[in-house]
């Protein structure tokens, strides 16, 4: 609570464009601790608070407010909230911001299952980052490239850019990053035939995730332990984990992104599929386990899979 009194007094003493700028950059701990719904009542309450002016910290805020808004599903407030982040960014000449703004939009088209939209707002957002030599913001601008591929059903092609992007994360040592793309080029390693190569990227996704405590993370990391646990013939703890990874997101309030959502769909078609009239309470059981015992489970079980033959247990 903290920092919503430190924005709080800002607004009383008059200081709208601190408080903006303030909760504008707090957005992905507020995404990261699951308290969405608490951040985007305080983003609201500054970006109403007079004098209203156009400013970069306008846009900061406007932008931490439309991620919160696309990652609970409320696509029309998300683009509502980027499009006018991208009008201001450009008529205050703030470039970082613009392409911010641009690759935000790029989220909301491919939920809107529009990989060229996607590709075509990405990649002037790369141009915009590089232009202001931001590499962690061409990071972003290659993850949506790498998702419109995906999209189109190209697996290998966004494999070798979820890669690249993998080598840069782990050269800036950014730890949300590589547990984001181990876990999509776990997916793709899954869609090419290769579960052995799978296996390490989605236990490294769950250690990073879990270790970190994102909240927001952490559930698509246990999904593919869920998917790995199908694809190695376990649908029981296949089963378990995605409905673990259910009711992570559910207790965020988080929406399943495009792309993922397909990959849980068909994660519990197959689990079904294999269980039969099993499937229900197998599922119950795995949304009642909890967080830390989902993670065990799956760390396990990696470990169990791996274990020398004749070694003790």
């Amino acid at each position: 609570m903290e920092i919503e009194q430190q924005i709080n007094r800002l607004l009383e003493q008059g200081e709208s464009d601190r408080a903006l700028a303030l909760a504008g950059e707090h957005y992905p701990e507020w995404l990261a601790s699951g308290r969405l719904a608490e951040g985007r009542e305080c983003l609201q309450r500054v970006l109403d608070a007079p004098p209203g002016m156009e400013t970069a910290s306008r846009v900061t805020a406007l932008l931490g407010a439309g991620m919160l808004e696309f990652r609970q599903g409320d696509d029309r407030n998300a683009r509502r909230l980027f499009d006018e982040a991208l009008a201001v960014a450009r008529r205050v000449g703030d470039t970082a911001q613009e392409a911010r703004a641009l690759n935000s939009l790029a989220r909301v088209a491919l939920r809107g299952r529009d990989p060229a939209r996607v590709q075509e707002l990405a990649r002037e957002a790369w141009r915009l980052y590089e232009h202001v030599g931001d590499r962690p913001g061409v990071a972003t601008s290659r993850h949506m490239t790498a998702a419109a591929t995906r999209m189109k059903g190209d697996h290998a092609g966004a494999a070798e850019v979820y890669a690249e992007n993998l080598r840069d994360a782990r050269e800036r040592e950014d730890g949300v990053f590589v547990s984001v793309e181990t876990l999509n080029l776990g997916y793709m390693k899954l869609h090419l035939g290769d579960a052995s190569g799978a296996a390490p990227l989605f236990e490294e996704s769950l250690r990073v995730s879990s270790g970190a405590g994102d909240a927001y993370v952490l559930p698509y990391s246990l999904m593919g332990m869920g998917s790995l646990a199908l694809a190695q013939g376990d649908p029981e703890l296949g089963a378990r984990l995605l409905a673990a990874a259910k009711a992570g997101f559910d207790a965020g309030g988080f929406a399943i992104d495009p792309g993922s959502d397909e990959e849980f769909e068909q994660g519990v078609a197959d689990a079904r599929a294999a269980l039969g009239e099993r499937f229900e309470e197998v599922w119950k059981a795995g949304a009642a386990m909890g967080t830390d015992d989902a993670v065990a489970q799956a760390l396990a079980n990696t470990e169990e899979r791996v274990r020398p033959e004749g070694s003790d247990p």
